[in-house]
């Protein structure tokens, strides 16, 4: 499986390696720390999944995982492979413009939340941006280095990874516990997780968690704030609170993101 096309700084290139599109540039707003790096530009192609986001790492060697985005049409998934930025201005498409269709997208726009992650530390680069209704589309052609995503998928390839969420309860405003059932045909490991508030704010956290053979269930704790001394903070802290919704996102030992929702 093809994860990307790349170019290295300096190349020609091939004029289908670097295609053109016709895009909406968004005016965009971090909603996290930008430790990872920073973003240039971010342009979506109305009512197709491709949005191009131009940024640099501020590593020589970051790998970028996966993606997820929620406030419109949901778009997430890990990168079949991991892709490496440098701290050169790189052209990064990816299959995961959340923007709804033209004719449902309101004249005040429609807000969008993204987050690209990065496996080894765990930490994203998060971001949000307006959908706009009145489109005023310009050309951009790749530069390079730019690397293409053709598809979101899970990157394991004996057999397939599949979580349910059975139940979960909340222990109190630090700890929630998920009872979670491997309906895939792997057996599967957790390394990771991130839990997320409405507002993007971030706790994430590494960790050996259980191993999940197919047709078992098992229970996780996903702490936060002062209940996980080793859990790394993006934007303000929080705590669970009644009637809020929180969303936490599993990573598996093959580098799979599984997200659910939760609600206080």
């Amino acid at each position: 499986m093809v994860a990307g096309l790349v170019y290295a700084p300096g190349s020609p290139g091939l004029p289908y390696l670097s295609p053109t599109y016709q895009a909406q540039r968004v005016i965009f707003q971090y909603e996290g720390p930008t430790a990872l790096g920073i973003i240039y530009e971010v342009l979506y192609v109305p009512n197709t999944p491709t949005l191009v986001i131009i940024l640099g790492a501020n590593g020589s060697q970051t790998r970028f995982s996966g993606v997820w985005t929620y406030g419109a049409s949901s778009a997430q998934g890990v990168f079949p492979t991991p892709v490496t930025i440098s701290n050169a201005r790189t052209y990064l498409v990816i299959p995961a413009n959340p923007c709804p269709d033209q004719s449902r997208i309101p004249a005040a726009g429609f807000d969008v939340h993204i987050g690209l992650y990065t496996d080894s530390p765990l930490n994203s680069l998060i971001f949000k941006f307006a959908c706009i209704k009145g489109l005023y589309l310009g050309a951009v052609t790749l530069g390079n280095p730019h690397i293409v995503i053709p598809n979101l998928a899970q990157s394991n390839t004996s057999g397939q990874e599949s979580l349910n969420l059975t139940s979960y309860i909340f222990q109190n405003s630090m700890n929630v516990t998920l009872t979670i059932k491997n309906t895939g045909s792997v057996g599967l490991g957790l390394v990771g997780y991130y839990v997320k508030d409405t507002a993007n704010n971030q706790y994430s956290q590494s960790f050996l968690g259980p191993l999940i053979s197919p047709g078992s269930t098992a229970d996780a704790s996903i702490l936060i704030s002062n209940a996980c001394a080793s859990c790394s903070l993006s934007g303000a802290s929080f705590l669970f609170t009644a009637a809020r919704t929180y969303f936490v996102i599993l990573v598996t030992a093959r580098n799979n993101l599984v997200i659910f929702a939760l609600t206080e």
